[in-house]
C-alpha cells in the first residue's frame, strides 16, 4: 500500500475520486471511502500496519469498481469483522495480564498461609517440647540426682531448646523476607517496585518529606509507540523491551538514587527525595539518552536489535500540592513530551503557563 493511502484525503482529491468513480450519487459508498481513507487515520487503538490491512481490504472494492449494494455489504461485513478481531486482541490481552496478576497474588496469598501454619506448627511444637523438658526434670528430681548432674542436663536441654527455636526462626525470617519482596515489587519487572507501593509512598510518606522543607519530585516515563512494537514483535517482545526499560532505569537510581515503580503498562515512574525539577530533568535526561542509545535484541531472534525511545514528564511537588496532584502534573508534563514529537523530557513548569 502507498504511503498516500495511509494519509487522509483533502477536499480537492475526494472529489477527484468520487467523479473519477461516478460515486457522486451514492452516498454509501462515498461514506465508506471517507471512513477507510479519512476517519480510521485517527484511530489511536489500531497501528498503522493494522489501518494499512483494513485499507487495503477495502480499497480493494473500489478499484474493482464493482459498487452493488450486495458489494457494499460484503465490504463493510469484512470492515466490521477486521475492527472486532483487533479489540477481540486487545480485550484477550488485558484479560491474560490480568489472569498473570491475579495468579501471582494468589500465590503470595497461598505463601502467606504457609508462614502462618508453619508459625503454628511451632508453636505447638515448642509447647510440646517444653512439656516434655518439664516432666523430664522432675523425673530427674524424682531419681534424687547430684545437684551438680540435674544442672547438667537441664543445661543441655535448653541448649537444644534454644538450638531448635533459632533455627525454625532463621527459616521463618528468611521465607518472610521472601515474601516481603515479592509483595513489594512488580510481578513482571521484578526489580522495580509495584504500583500499590508507590500509592502508599506518594500518599504518607511525600507529603511528610515536603513539610520538612525538603524537594520532591516525579519523574514518569512512557515508552513511545509501544503498541506498534506490540502489533510488528508481539507482546512476548513488547514485555521483554518493557523488562529492558526497568533494568536501565534501575541502573540509573542505583547509582544516583531514585526510587523506581511500575505506575501502570508500559509507564512506569521514578521518585526523587531531595531534587528539585531541575535537577531531576537531568537524571531524566540522562536515562533518556541511555535508552535511545540502547540496542534491544529479543531473545531467539536473529533480526537486527529493536531500537526505542521514551518520554518523560517531571514535576516538582509542593507544600499546597496533594498527592494525586504531583502525579497530574508530571503526566501533563509527559503529554506534553509526546506532543512535542517524543523522546524527549518536559519540565511541569515550562508548560504550567500554557495549561
Amino acid at each position: 500500500m502507498s504511503k498516500d493511502n495511509q494519509k487522509p484525503l483533502n477536499a480537492s482529491d475526494f472529489n477527484h475520486i468520487i467523479n473519477s468513480l461516478h460515486l457522486s450519487k451514492n452516498p454509501d459508498w462515498m461514506g465508506l471511502l471517507l471512513f477507510v481513507r479519512n476517519i480510521i487515520y485517527y484511530f489511536s487503538s489500531l497501528s498503522k500496519i493494522q489501518k494499512a490491512h483494513i485499507q487495503n481490504r477495502i480499497l480493494h472494492y473500489f478499484k474493482e469498481k464493482n459498487f452493488s449494494h450486495k458489494t457494499l455489504l460484503e465490504a463493510i461485513a469484512i470492515l466490521e469483522s477486521a475492527l472486532t478481531e483487533t479489540y477481540q486482541k486487545e480485550q484477550k490481552l488485558l484479560k491474560n495480564k490480568l489472569e498473570e496478576e491475579i495468579n501471582y497474588k494468589t500465590k503470595l496469598i497461598e505463601e502467606i498461609a504457609k508462614i502462618a501454619n508453619l508459625l503454628l506448627t511451632g508453636a505447638t511444637k515448642h509447647k510440646k517440647e517444653l512439656q516434655t523438658f518439664a516432666g523430664d526434670a522432675i523425673q530427674h528430681l524424682k531419681q534424687n540426682q547430684e545437684p551438680q548432674q540435674l544442672i547438667l542436663f537441664i543445661k543441655e536441654r535448653v541448649q537444644q531448646l534454644i538450638d531448635q527455636h533459632t533455627s525454625h526462626t532463621q527459616k521463618l525470617t528468611q521465607q518472610i523476607k521472601v515474601l516481603e519482596q515479592k509483595a513489594c515489587y512488580d510481578y513482571l519487572l521484578k526489580n522495580i517496585f509495584n504500583r500499590s507501593m508507590f500509592d502508599t509512598y506518594i500518599q504518607h510518606k511525600a507529603p511528610k518529606i515536603v513539610a520538612q522543607g525538603r524537594k520532591l519530585s516525579l519523574l514518569m516515563i512512557d515508552i513511545d509507540d509501544f503498541k506498534q512494537i506490540n502489533d510488528r514483535w508481539g507482546h512476548l517482545v513488547g514485555d521483554e523491551i518493557l523488562k529492558a526499560l526497568a533494568r536501565i532505569i534501575r541502573s540509573h537510581t542505583n547509582v544516583s538514587g531514585g526510587k523506581p515503580y511500575r505506575y501502570g503498562g508500559e509507564e512506569l515512574c521514578v521518585v526523587y527525595e531531595d531534587l528539585g525539577e531541575d535537577k531531576a530533568s537531568l537524571r531524566a535526561e540522562a536515562i533518556r539518552l541511555d535508552v535511545q542509545t540502547h540496542s534491544f535484541r529479543p531473545p531467539e531472534h536473529s533480526d537486527p536489535p529493536i531500537k526505542f525511545t521514551v518520554s518523560m514528564g517531571v514535576a516538582e511537588m509542593n507544600s499546597k500540592d496533594m498527592p494525586t496532584q504531583l502525579v497530574g502534573k508530571a503526566d501533563k508534563a509527559l503529554y506534553a513530551a509526546k506532543l512535542s514529537g517524543k523522546n524527549q523530557v518536559k519540565k511541569y513548569s515550562e508548560i504550567a503557563c500554557d495549561l
